[in-house]
């Protein structure tokens, strides 16, 4: 790690160290520093039987100036695995962690599999959005859809609120995303 880098990978390991603790046992950080993601320079990733469940981004990938700001923070990004086989509490125990460090939660996706189906699928869902359901404060979201909205179309999704509100909903065909068109399931999600 060149110099300048050293304090930032040296507290990002720490960092990485501490999460896989408190996530529990089975949990470790890689030996090796990885390439970033997200625009980090690199980052430290934390493991489950040698798979990667997270990491801790450090340092900017850029000169621009939204990355040199970045560049003077740590970003711990969790996936679902991480949090499906975490130890009983790890989620108290990681708010108590936030709290003292005075750490800040700047994003937040979530995910919900419906592995047999949704009642009414995403047709309920448009039909939904449609009756002001999804209305927020007497306002309803900008919606899209993606993908053969025509009967017995595979494939699709319907999106509602905004990116650039901070708030965006993709509720979709999770199984054929993942094995096509012929998939057999009626795995949707909602994240």
């Amino acid at each position: 790690v060149p110099d300048v880098d050293f304090v930032p990978a040296a507290q990002a390991q720490e960092l990485a160290h501490d999460v896989a603790e408190i996530l529990g046992d089975g949990f470790q950080v890689s030996i090796e520093l990885r390439k970033g993601h997200d625009f980090y320079k690199n980052r430290w990733s934390i493991e489950r039987n040698g798979v990667e469940v997270g990491w801790i981004g450090f340092g900017a990938s850029s000169e621009s100036p939204r990355q040199k700001s970045q560049a003077f923070t740590l970003h711990c990004n969790l996936y679902g695995a991480a949090c499906t086989f975490a130890q009983s509490g790890w989620r108290l125990a990681l708010a108590d962690y936030i709290d003292d460090c005075n750490a800040k939660i700047t994003r937040a996706d979530l995910a919900l599999d419906f592995f047999n189906g949704m009642a009414g699928g995403l047709d309920r869902v448009r039909d939904d959005w449609h009756a002001g359901l999804m209305n927020c404060n007497g306002k309803r979201p900008k919606a899209n859809t993606v993908g053969p909205w025509v009967e017995g179309g595979r494939g699709r999704s319907f999106y509602f609120g905004s990116k650039e509100a901070g708030k965006q909903t993709n509720v979709y065909e999770k199984g054929v995303q993942l094995f096509g068109e012929k998939d057999a399931t009626d795995w949707e999600r909602i994240e």
